[in-house]
């Protein structure tokens, strides 16, 4: 696997930068490189400015989460 799919397949299991970067061996630096990389090919996407970390971490949403990708 590669180093670049390592990172997305860390990231799509709901890890930030610092958690890929220290399951991986990796600095976040590197990770966030990885990242802008997979965004440029449309591998992944970013949250806005707008997001929080609500959608992540309670089942509880405000209504902007509305068919937000991120908002599992």
């Amino acid at each position: 696997m590669t180093t670049l799919a390592a990172v997305v397949r860390e990231t799509r299991a709901g890890r930030r930068p610092a958690r890929v970067a220290a399951r991986l061996g990796m600095s976040v630096g590197a990770v966030e490189a990885a990242l802008d990389h997979a965004e440029s090919l449309g591998l992944v996407l970013r949250p806005t400015a707008g997001c929080t970390d609500c959608a992540a971490t309670t089942d509880a949403r405000p209504p902007g989460c509305a068919g937000c990708p991120f908002a599992r």
